[in-house]
C-alpha cells in the first residue's frame, strides 16, 4: 500500500463556511432574498431585467447565475447539453464505543482511499458544528442520473450494503452500518470539470455550474473570478479552460 499524507490539510464545516460568506456579503452591502426564484432574465436597455416566480421585477447591470443542477432549465438552456445532474448518496458512520477519539478532526484526516478495482472512497472526520459522525461516500460510484425537480429517493439498500462492506474492510473501529444515509446532487460535466464564463445569449450574464462534485473548496476563487467579470474586469487567473466551448467539435 502507498499513501500520501498532507499535514496542512484540514476539514471545514460547509454550513459555517457558507453562512460566513453570506454574512461577509451582507456586511458589504449585499441584500439576500429567500423563498423566491428567478424565472426570466432579458436584456433591458443598457442592463438586464429579472422576473421572479412571486411576481417581482429587478434590474441589474450584470447577473451571476450559480443555480447548480437547475442552471440548464430555463435561465441557461444553452448549457443543458453539457450537464448531467446526478443523485449521489452520502453516509455518516458512528465510531464504536471507546474509539470516538480516533475519528476526531485532530486524529483523523480527510482522506481518499482507492480500492484495487478503482472505487474511490472519501471521508471527513467528525466535526462538532456539522452532522454527527464520520462522513464517508464513494466519489465515483453509486451515481444515478436524476432531474432535480424529481422527488429525492431514499438511498437504495444495495448501495448501503456496498458502502457498509467497504467501510468495514477499511475502518474496523467504525460501525459499518451507516447511522444516516441521504442523497445529494452532483452536477457533472462531460469531462468532470467546471463550466464557468459569460453567457453567449445575454450580455453581462455570467455563470458557474457543473462543479462535478468538487466545487465547494474552490468557491472563493470561483466567486472572485465571477465578481471581477461582473464588474467589467478580467479575473486574476484565466478561466478559459472551463469554457463550454471546449466540448464543441472542431
Amino acid at each position: 500500500m502507498r499513501a500520501v499524507y498532507e499535514p496542512g490539510a484540514y476539514a471545514i464545516s460547509a454550513c459555517e463556511a457558507r453562512l460566513g460568506m453570506l454574512n461577509d456579503a451582507v456586511r458589504q452591502g449585499a441584500v439576500t432574498l429567500f423563498g423566491d426564484s428567478v424565472t426570466t432574465i432579458e436584456d433591458f436597455g443598457s442592463g438586464l431585467r429579472l422576473r421572479t416566480r412571486n411576481g417581482h421585477t429587478y434590474t441589474a447591470g450584470a447577473v451571476i447565475i450559480t443555480t447548480g443542477p437547475w442552471i440548464g432549465d430555463h435561465l441557461m438552456p444553452e448549457l443543458k447539453v453539457y450537464l448531467e445532474p446526478r443523485q449521489v448518496p452520502v453516509y455518516w458512520f458512528t465510531p464504536k464505543r471507546g474509539s470516538e477519539h480516533l475519528f476526531s478532526h485532530k486524529n483523523f484526516p480527510v482522506f481518499l482511499y482507492e480500492f484495487l478495482d478503482g472505487g474511490l472512497l472519501y471521508g471527513v472526520p467528525s466535526i462538532s458544528s456539522s452532522e454527527a459522525g464520520v462522513k464517508i461516500g464513494f466519489h465515483n460510484r453509486q451515481q444515478h442520473s436524476s432531474y432535480p425537480g424529481w422527488k429525492t429517493l431514499p438511498v437504495a439498500q444495495k448501495s448501503i450494503e456496498e458502502i457498509s462492506a467497504s467501510v468495514g474492510a477499511v475502518f474496523p473501529n467504525l460501525d459499518c452500518l451507516p447511522a444516516r444515509a441521504k442523497n445529494c446532487f452532483y452536477t457533472m460535466s462531460q469531462d468532470e470539470s467546471f463550466l464557468l464564463g459569460p453567457s453567449t445569449r445575454l450580455s453581462s450574464v455570467y455563470f458557474a455550474s457543473a462543479c462535478s462534485g468538487h466545487g465547494f473548496k474552490f468557491a472563493p476563487a470561483i466567486g472572485d473570478a465571477l465578481a471581477n467579470l461582473a464588474c467589467g474586469n478580467q479575473p486574476k487567473i484565466s478561466i478559459s479552460a472551463f469554457s463550454p466551448s471546449r466540448f464543441e467539435v472542431r
